[in-house]
């Protein structure tokens, strides 16, 4: 099995989600999904690359022209397909400025990856129209913006510069480009996220590009896993588009007067004449050896089993996360960096859940009153409060956090995390902890990011996103009942309009993010989650942890899909 990334490809190439995903698939000969490629085309792949696009075409019995600026890359791809089964192979070196082939040669052109490269994009793909027989159809991809923008600053600095990723093409862009180049667009996709946090990862392991690294290992066997679970391919998709490593269009050229079997037959006369004569500019006796099919090494390569470390634990895991977003900084008084809390507050911990946190407030020596509607919640945040030294008064509630039982300014500091997507109207229950709290009162509220609800929903049970009339509070131990999916403006907005002061704005717990994803999967409990996908997720992200540059990885995912969006407030 063969996959393409786009410029160089790491030896860890194998990664069985490409064929799921319907990219090189044999089956149907969609070299992309919506791309087919069959025996009797003459194939255009420009800026080959290491040739793994043209390989499918040689594959499918098609005549293959590839075509790259870097002499060496022609040559690769020659090894790489010379005995793949093609028509016919046609080596170019060139620049593509202008390609050095008739008009209406090609019925099939590959762009991969080449668009943020070239000075002037609008004329590259005007040469890559006129190459094109009319009807022919084109693929053409591009890395996505959002991971480019995330690799600023991670990636060497050589990324961004000629001859590599000169521009970053926006989504709306492409699609312009393509268009004003004369084409007509009959698909869009997206692929790779599996290659974006590769990448992403991939910076701060300063290994070479074809080197290992225990890290992208790791990344590498938690992928396999997930791809290995029949149910994974909604969620797989679903992250394919949240987080992309490219964007793909395929378009067609609208068909003229001429027939295209007209068009395709000069082209061919063209091409013969080509070959027949000197070999084109850059094109030399390297490029004749490689085409030679006993040159061709290119061994299969067995795909690693997925080993699982028992001495992982994922929770654990999550809170060594936790601490390094800045989460129970004890040694500074603080619950979240920046927010004290300790002796003398009067803190409201508001759909306070199992408890956790309102365990650590009574432990950082605050008096606690926990507010929950589940009276089993309660029970197992008494019994967690009952397990600290310190004896700080702790008043369990039972109620709605839209009304209170407390007096106006009876509270110096609020706590309400994964409430307000619960509650039937969220803007009601931050006015009602506006009442409660005294002025200059601090507010740490939370709830979900929408990415992350949008990944959940692809793979959890409907009913988890229901309200729990029916008592039954939690399905495989996480509550449920989530009703809102908020905005990150629209919760700005919500708590502004509330009457409190937004301070700062926290994205934490893209870890969690992946692991819920995964966790619903995998049909364990929440008490005991031992599945070999989320083991090895949690030993992917402590490899992560554990290397110096951890946060520059860390901040961008977690910035980009969070667990939680953090806003810190105080009442004016």
């Amino acid at each position: 099995m063969s996959s393409q990334l786009n410029d160089a490809i790491p030896p860890s190439d194998r990664i069985s989600d490409w064929v799921s995903d319907g990219i090189f698939n044999h089956e149907t000969g969609e070299l992309r999904p919506g791309f087919v490629v069959e025996a009797g085309d003459v194939v255009l792949d420009v800026g080959c690359g290491t040739g793994f696009d043209a390989q499918f075409c040689a594959e499918r019995g098609a005549h293959v022209i590839y075509v790259d600026i870097n002499p060496d890359e022609v040559e690769g791809t020659g090894r790489r397909i010379a005995n793949r089964g093609a028509r016919a192979l046609t080596p170019i070196v060139s620049d593509c400025n202008p390609l050095p082939l008739p008009d209406g040669t090609a019925t099939k052109i590959v762009a991969g990856e080449v668009l943020e490269h070239v000075d002037d994009p609008g004329q590259f793909l005007s040469e890559l129209v006129r190459a094109g027989a009319p009807g022919a159809l084109y693929m053409i991809s591009v890395p996505d913006p959002m991971l480019e923008e995330l690799q600023i600053g991670l990636a060497a600095p050589a990324h961004f510069e000629k001859p590599n990723h000169i521009r970053i093409v926006g989504r709306h862009e492409f699609a312009r480009l393509v268009t004003e180049a004369g084409l007509v667009i009959e698909r869009r996709g997206s692929y790779g996220f599996y290659w974006a946090i590769w990448w992403l990862m991939f910076w701060i392991t300063k290994v070479d590009l074809f080197e290992t690294h225990p890290l992208l290992d790791s990344w590498e066997k938690t992928w396999q896993t997930l791809v290995g679970i029949q149910t994974s391919a909604p969620l797989r998709q679903t992250l394919n588009t949240i987080l992309p490593k490219s964007q793909y269009i395929v378009a067609r050229k609208p068909s003229g007067r001429r027939s295209n079997a007209s068009f395709l037959r000069e082209g061919l006369r063209s091409i013969r004449t080509l070959l027949a004569g000197a070999p084109p500019p850059g094109i030399g006796r390297h490029v004749a050896q490689a085409l030679n099919p006993a040159a061709l090494a290119d061994p299969e390569m067995p795909v690693a089993a997925v080993p699982v470390d028992d001495r992982i634990d994922p929770k654990t895991v999550g809170l060594h996360d936790a601490v390094e977003s800045g989460w129970f900084r004890f040694d500074k008084g603080e619950l979240l960096d920046g927010f004290p809390v300790g002796v003398g507050d009067i803190v409201l911990d508001a759909g306070c859940g199992n408890g956790a946190y309102s365990a650590t407030c009574v432990r950082m020596g605050a008096e606690v009153i926990a507010v929950d509607i589940n009276p089993g919640n309660l029970a197992e945040a008494t019994r967690r409060v009952a397990e600290v030294d310190g004896g700080a008064p702790f008043t369990p509630l039972v109620g709605d956090c839209a009304r209170l039982p407390l007096a106006d300014g009876s509270i110096t500091t609020v706590i309400a995390l994964d409430l307000l997507e619960f509650a039937d109207d969220p803007l009601a229950v931050l006015q009602e902890l506006n009442r409660v709290g005294r002025p200059g009162t601090r507010y740490l509220l939370a709830v979900s990011d929408p990415l992350q609800e949008e990944a959940l929903r692809q793979v959890a049970p409907t009913k988890l996103f229901t309200k729990a009339d029916d008592g039954e509070y939690f399905i495989r131990g996480v509550p449920r009942g989530q009703l809102h999916t908020i905005g990150r403006d629209e919760f700005e907005r919500m708590v502004t309009v509330s009457g409190l002061v937004v301070e700062r704005i926290h994205h934490v717990g893209f870890y969690w993010s992946l692991w819920f994803a995964f966790f619903w999967l995998c049909n364990v409990d929440f008490d005991n989650p031992r599945h070999p996908l989320l083991v090895q997720w949690a030993r992917t992200w402590k490899t992560l942890l554990d290397m110096p540059d951890f946060q520059k990885v860390k901040q961008r995912l977690d910035g980009f899909m969070p667990k939680r969006q953090i806003i810190v407030a105080w009442k004016p």
